[in-house]
């Protein structure tokens, strides 16, 4: 055999082989890349699914606002709200009524000439009326005014259904009437849209002024503040004349007509008699608007946390 060929051969076999290896490693590199392909297809399929079903969730949680987007898409979750908000205004209302015949129990100052006491009753009211709903005020009191018809003895001197006929008959009855009246004026619906204008518009005119008369601005942080502190001082002045007009002059309005149509004495008698009860009462207006600013902190604190944590 001629050795050239013999040579010949050999190199065919191993080019062939070479080639062979070749292939294969060329076909294991496009298995390798067709794989990883698919692995970062499924991967971008995957997060295209999770974005997906995030974007459902927030949809729904925002058409959930509405009761009924959200009687449609939990309807245990509505009627789990409205019944911890009926227990929460239930336990508000006995807890007043609570108040009131504390406040009765607590004693009373007799006025020389007048039978119609000192007592905590108004203190209470004003609270109340501060704080609490309308519906809230109307089931408080007429439910305090049913326990006395109902011999229950929670009027002032520990009296019952005789003193809805008595002399002190028009302020017990106009309890409610003086309650709603103060409450309506402090803004029973907690609409404070009108005191945060009032106010910044307050604060603009103050920081202006102080920029006119010392040529300095209090700043973002400072006009911030101010319009804080006016729109508190704009608050308090509501409160405050709705319980000088509320639970003061309707009050002593209803009863000292009353009052003089029960015991035939003048109406300016009456006044004249009267008129140390406005001392007492300045003072209980005075911690109603203290308890009512710190009722006012303390929502505002727990409700913080809530808005962060959106």
């Amino acid at each position: 055999m001629n050795p050239s060929t013999h040579r010949g051969d050999r190199q065919n076999i191993r080019q062939g082989w070479q080639e062979e290896v070749r292939q294969q490693e060329a076909r294991r590199e496009e298995a390798r890349q067709e794989g990883a392909w698919q692995g970062n297809h499924q991967g971008d399929r995957q997060d295209a699914r999770q974005n997906n079903q995030q974007n459902a969730r927030w949809e729904s949680r925002e058409e959930a606002k509405t009761p009924a987007k959200a009687l449609e898409a939990e309807p245990g979750r509505l009627f789990t709200h409205a019944g911890k908000s009926f227990v929460v205004s239930v336990v508000k209302v006995l807890l007043a009524l609570l108040c009131l015949v504390l406040a009765t129990a607590a004693g009373r100052i007799q006025i020389p000439g007048n039978p119609v006491p000192i007592t905590l009753q108004t203190a209470v009211l004003m609270c109340m009326a501060l704080t609490l709903s309308l519906p809230q005020i109307t089931a408080a009191v007429a439910s305090y005014i049913a326990l006395g018809l109902a011999g229950f003895p929670v009027f002032s001197g520990f009296i019952s259904a005789a003193a809805l006929v008595g002399p002190t008959a028009g302020y017990i009855w106009g309890f409610l009437v003086a309650t709603l009246v103060t409450a309506v004026i402090a803004g029973a619906t907690r609409s404070r849209s009108a005191v945060d204008v009032a106010a910044a518009a307050s604060a603009r005119r103050f920081d202006g002024g102080l920029r006119d008369v010392m040529g300095i601005g209090s700043g973002r942080r400072g006009s911030r503040i101010s319009r804080q502190v006016f729109s508190r001082v704009l608050t308090l002045s509501r409160f405050a004349l709705a319980c000088f007009v509320g639970l003061m002059l309707t009050q002593y309005t209803m009863g000292i007509l009353m009052q003089a149509f029960l015991t035939h004495v003048s109406v300016s008698s009456l006044i004249m008699v009267s008129l140390p009860f406005l001392a007492a009462d300045s003072i209980k207006v005075v911690f109603a608007l203290i308890f009512s600013l710190t009722c006012m902190k303390f929502v505002e604190s727990t409700d913080a946390p809530s808005e962060k944590g959106e």
